[in-house]
């Protein structure tokens, strides 16, 4: 077991937009498992998503470029 017991330890990811528009933090494990999508926007485009609870977010800048997506 590792020395820090059964929880698992948190690090710092940054991740953003294409256009780097938005920019945002994420505490997650270091080693990640993401979810891989089956809709046809995520299949052609290869997108993979990583969930993380709200408390685990940061957004750092961008708030005035996001909108509510949705699909079809």
């Amino acid at each position: 077991m590792p020395p820090w017991g059964n929880k698992m330890v948190k690090v710092v990811h940054a991740g953003g937009c294409h256009c780097g528009a938005v920019r945002f933090e994420v505490r997650a494990p270091a080693r990640v498992t993401v979810q891989r999508c089956n809709c046809s926007m995520c299949a052609r485009t290869g997108y993979e998503h990583l969930i993380v609870p709200a408390a685990d977010f940061t957004l750092l800048h961008g708030a005035e470029q996001l909108t509510t997506y949705t699909f079809n």
